[in-house]
């Protein structure tokens, strides 16, 4: 390659970096400012299991009470916030399952670490139950 036409190149390269990308942008938008606004604060953004177990045990918290806590949480995020559908289907079944593991946490104590703490789960996986979202 000539001298001559290798500065060129180099030019060229050097003024289109520095112009940056031309293209517009096509990642997703943030919410508008409004929506985001009617989000309030979630006190079980930091939470951990083991926060959650705790507070089982010492009755601040229930299965039961932890699932309206969740649910409420989701319809204000997807529903009344930026209305984002980040969950697009909730167990049917939610709250008879959490008064039952309440029950059973009352009868023979926990199963396990995440005995009765809500879950949610941003994937398709086949469950027993009457969720339809499988692939």
């Amino acid at each position: 390659m000539k001298r001559r036409n290798f500065l060129q190149l180099v030019a060229l390269g050097s003024a289109a970096a520095l112009t940056g990308p031309t293209l517009p942008s096509v990642g997703p938008k943030a919410a508008p400012l409004a929506a985001r606004s009617k989000v309030k604060p979630f006190d079980l953004d930091e939470a951990t299991i083991a926060e959650f177990q705790a507070g089982m045990k010492s009755g601040r918290y229930s299965s039961l009470s932890l699932a309206k806590k969740y649910l409420a949480r989701i319809e204000q995020i997807d529903k009344d916030g930026p209305a984002v559908n980040a969950v697009i289907e909730i167990n049917p079944d939610v709250i008879t399952i959490a008064r039952a593991l309440d029950e059973e946490r009352k009868a023979k104590g926990p199963r396990g670490a995440l005995h009765g703490v809500p879950v949610l789960i941003k994937d398709n996986i086949g469950t027993h139950d009457r969720m339809t979202t499988t692939a």
